[in-house]
C-alpha cells in the first residue's frame, strides 16, 4: 500500500482464552491448598485480549482517531474468516491500543493471522495493511493446545482441574469427544504396577447419583482386566445398613436382562456368574420377581451340557 506501514510492537494472543492468565507466566506455579479450589470462582477470565500497534502514514505517525477493522482468519493469505470486528481507535504519536473480542469458538489452537484496515480523518476508504499479522500464543497457553502433554510431578490433588459451578442444569465439568470408530471419549491410565490404582475414577456426593453413568447403543459400561485375579468391573457399596447395591443392573426390555454373566472359557472350572456372601445370614445369590402374575422366575439357570447343571 502507499506511504503506509504498521509496526507491530505486541500482540498478546491470551486470546486461547483459557484460565491460565498472563499472571501466571510471571513468576513460579504456587501451591495451592484444596480449600482454595472449593471456595468457588469469584472472577472469570474474559477471551478478551490486547492488540497493540505503531501506526505511520506518509513516514510519520500518526495523531488521529481513526476507524480500524479487524478480521480473523486461519491462513497468512486466503483461509476461513472466523471473526470481524471494527471500532473507533485514538491514535497518539502513532501508538495505539485496541481490545479485541472474536468470540466464544474463534480460537480452538489451531493457527490464527489477523487482518487490519485503518481509515482515519481525509481517506477515501479504507486501506488494508499487509501482510496479515500472525496471533502467537502466550507461553503457558502452549501447553494446552492440541496434542499437548501437561507433565507435572504434582504430590497432592489433580495436575489439571475441571470445574462448572452451574447447578440445576445439565452440564458437566470435562467433556471427551472421539469421532474415531475405534476411539475414546475419555482414556484414563494408571501407570502403577501396584497398590488401588484407577484408570478412571468416578464420584457422587449425591443420593441419587452415579459414581460413573454409562450410555450406549452397545455397551453403557465395559471392563476390562488382564490381570489373573483382577476384576473387569467391580462395584462397591460401602454402606453398612439399608438395602444398597455394589453392581445394580436394570432392563427395560421384555426380553432382556437386569445382569447377565457369561464365562467364555470351554474348559475349566469358571462361573458366568458367582455370588458370594460372608454373613452367617447371607446368601450367595438371591432372585426376586416382583410381578404378581404371570411366568415369573426369581432365579432360572441352564445348562447345555448332559453332566452339567442349570442351578447348582
Amino acid at each position: 500500500m502507499k506511504q503506509r506501514t504498521i509496526l507491530i510492537l505486541l500482540a498478546l494472543a491470551a486470546m486461547l482464552a483459557l484460565s491460565v492468565g498472563l499472571s501466571m507466566a510471571q513468576g513460579p506455579r504456587p501451591t495451592l491448598p484444596t480449600d482454595q479450589f472449593d471456595g468457588g470462582i469469584q472472577a472469570l477470565v474474559g477471551r478478551e485480549f490486547t492488540y497493540q500497534g505503531h501506526l505511520k502514514k506518509g513516514g510519520s505517525p500518526v495523531n488521529a482517531t481513526c476507524t480500524m477493522a479487524f478480521r480473523l482468519y486461519d491462513d497468512a493469505t486466503a483461509g476461513n474468516l472466523w471473526g470481524a470486528i471494527t471500532t473507533t481507535v485514538a491514535i497518539a504519536d502513532g501508538l495505539f491500543t485496541v481490545p479485541l473480542d472474536f468470540g466464544p469458538y474463534a480460537f480452538r489452537g489451531s493457527a490464527r493471522w489477523l487482518e487490519i484496515a485503518v481509515a482515519c480523518p481525509g481517506d477515501p476508504g479504507f486501506s488494508t495493511l499487509t501482510p496479515r499479522q500472525a496471533l502467537t500464543a502466550v507461553p503457558y497457553a502452549l501447553s494446552l493446545r492440541p496434542g499437548a502433554e501437561i507433565i507435572e510431578a504434582v504430590h497432592s490433588g489433580a495436575i489439571l482441574l475441571a470445574r462448572n459451578t452451574v447447578t440445576g442444569t445439565v452440564s458437566g465439568g470435562l467433556s471427551g469427544i472421539s469421532d474415531s470408530t475405534l476411539g475414546y471419549g475419555v482414556h484414563g491410565l494408571a501407570t502403577a504396577g501396584s497398590g488401588a490404582t484407577s484408570g478412571v475414577y468416578g464420584e457422587s456426593e449425591s443420593a441419587q447419583g452415579y459414581g460413573v453413568y454409562g450410555v450406549s447403543d452397545h455397551v453403557g459400561v465395559y471392563g476390562e482386566t488382564s490381570a489373573a485375579g483382577g476384576n473387569g468391573v467391580f462395584g462397591y457399596s460401602r454402606a453398612t445398613s439399608s438395602e444398597t447395591y455394589g453392581v445394580y443392573g436394570r432392563t427395560d426390555s421384555i426380553q432382556g436382562m437386569g445382569v447377565f454373566g457369561r464365562a467364555a472359557a470351554t474348559t475349566g472350572y469358571a462361573y458366568g456368574v458367582y455370588g458370594r456372601s460372608d454373613s452367617t445370614q447371607g446368601r450367595g445369590v438371591r432372585g426376586v420377581a416382583t410381578a404378581s402374575s404371570g411366568y415369573v422366575v426369581g432365579v432360572e439357570g441352564e445348562s447345555a451340557s448332559t453332566d452339567g447343571y442349570g442351578v447348582y
